[in-house]
């Protein structure tokens, strides 16, 4: 059984490598950390990065504004794309959704899952897994059918936290970054935000260390890290290389601390660091905001200040401009608009700008009123005049600080000739499509627009719940 519990030190090499050949057949090739300095320009002439999303059905956003690729496309080219192997990081599995929900929604889940499962057998798929070794239907599908799976025991490693990572890599070349879970509903009934990348050598490279980190961590967090997961890319010595043709400076942050190998940014770091960088503006997008340190259990949080006060300091002593658009729904944190509301007060004083709208998923159909933890904005990225950063975390201090979570960060500077095309350049785009929308309001009113059954569901379902941890339940 392809189940990974413990990694002992005389499996290293096993684990720090990507096979090439049939599953069971040991080929290695051993990850090298790129000698490469950011100092010179990266070769990667034919990496493109294209920005996706997970439109939510019955979301309709006008003509003229932009409209990216779906997640599920996105994802389905990806497994098209392998010849040799495939890494995944996943918080938890619900690609099959449950006989009853017998609607058009849950085939794109089904289809990337069959899809995944028959190419399976022919190439070396490995995934990083939250939680303890247990049966889990879809899992133990890809585990029969050739899988490795890691299980990462956050309550073990490290005392709390979950790995809530969504990650796909594929053949060293091609991969997926964002928000969106291993769940059927991601692909059509909530909102998501990520990019994808192809061609990207380098770039796929750096992420695979994070990946392997992985696979090491869930035989214990070593006391010493192999060199060959060490980066050299990070915010002080980013990786200078052209991306869709255009000059861009990349890294990868990754958290909890514990995990990262030496050179590797940690993710609160690189939030941090983009939002003190700021002289224009700072948008951001995202489910969860507080400043707090969450217990899993639901007991009081500790306050948690970083993150707030890097936004008021922008806002009142630099004067840029701070707007957060936060999802809403059923199972917001109660907490939440009190210290949005501690925020935004502060608009007007010496001259701050700061906004916060709620982004309101309507449930039009009574279908979409059976569907739990479902029709909520998830998307968890933030764009400044100079950066983009597209993450795969919540904003608390747990998720920074306990939680498995990677952010791409992307500097593409204003100015250039084709700036239009950048990817910060369409994320800036983005936001401003949803903060203007229809579904956009005022902190502590839903979205304006058309409200639809939205409310009703709750009423009648809030009592259901999922029989598998799902991050839009209680963890959140």
């Amino acid at each position: 059984m392809a189940i990974i519990r413990k990694v002992p030190t005389s499996l290293l090499c096993w684990i720090l490598v990507t096979w090439i050949v049939a599953p069971g057949q040991a080929a290695p090739r051993t990850f090298q950390s790129s000698p490469t300095s950011s100092l010179d320009a990266v070769d990667d002439a034919s990496c493109a990065v294209s920005l996706v999303e997970s439109i939510p059905e019955g979301l309709k956003f006008a003509a003229k504004e932009p409209k990216y690729e779906s997640t599920h496309n996105a994802w389905q080219k990806l497994l098209s794309s392998a010849v040799k192997h495939i890494s995944i990081a996943s918080f938890y599995w619900s690609l099959l959704a449950e006989k009853k929900y017998s609607l058009s929604a849950t085939d794109p889940g089904k289809n990337f899952y069959e899809t995944l499962k028959e190419k399976t057998p022919s190439l070396k798929v490995n995934i990083a897994q939250n939680g303890e070794a247990k049966p889990d239907a879809e899992l133990d599908g890809l585990i029969k059918a050739g899988a490795h799976v890691y299980w990462l025991d956050f309550k073990k490693l490290i005392g709390q936290g979950v790995l809530h990572t969504k990650l796909i890599t594929v053949d060293g070349q091609h991969a997926y970054v964002g928000s969106a879970n291993m769940d059927w509903r991601s692909l059509t009934e909530v909102k998501e935000v990520g990019a994808v990348m192809y061609g990207c050598n380098q770039l796929v490279s750096d992420i695979d260390k994070i990946h392997a980190a992985y696979m090491l961590a869930s035989g214990g967090i070593p006391s010493n890290w192999p060199k060959e997961l060490e980066t050299v890319y990070n915010r002080t010595n980013p990786m200078k290389m052209r991306i869709n043709g255009m000059t861009s400076q990349v890294y990868f942050s990754s958290s909890p601390p514990m995990l990262n190998p030496p050179g590797r940014n940690d993710d609160l770091d690189a939030v941090l660091s983009i939002i003190n960088s700021a002289r224009k503006f700072v948008y951001i997008s995202v489910m969860n905001y507080i400043p707090e340190i969450r217990h899993y259990d639901g007991s009081q949080g500790l306050f948690w200040p970083e993150i707030d006060n890097a936004l008021r300091t922008a806002a009142l002593d630099r004067h840029v401009e701070v707007r957060l658009l936060l999802g809403n729904w059923s199972h917001n944190i109660k907490e939440m608009a009190i210290y949005t509301k501690s925020l935004q007060v502060l608009s007007g004083t010496h001259g701050a700008k700061i906004s916060i709208r709620n982004f309101t998923v309507p449930t039009y159909t009574k279908e979409q009123m059976s569907i739990p933890y479902s029709r909520v904005n998830h998307d968890k990225f933030m764009v400044t005049e100079t950066t983009a950063y597209i993450g795969t975390s919540n904003w608390s201090g747990d998720y920074f600080l306990y939680t498995g979570g990677i952010g791409f960060v992307i500097e593409q500077e204003e100015g250039d000739a084709n700036e239009a095309k950048t990817i910060r350049r369409q994320l800036q785009e983005l936001f401003e499509r949803d903060w203007n929308s229809e579904y956009s309001g005022s902190e502590g009113e839903p979205g304006s627009g058309h409200m639809g059954l939205t409310c009703l569901p709750w009423l009648i379902f809030g009592g259901l719940t999922l029989t598998l941890t799902s991050e839009y339940g209680p963890l959140n």
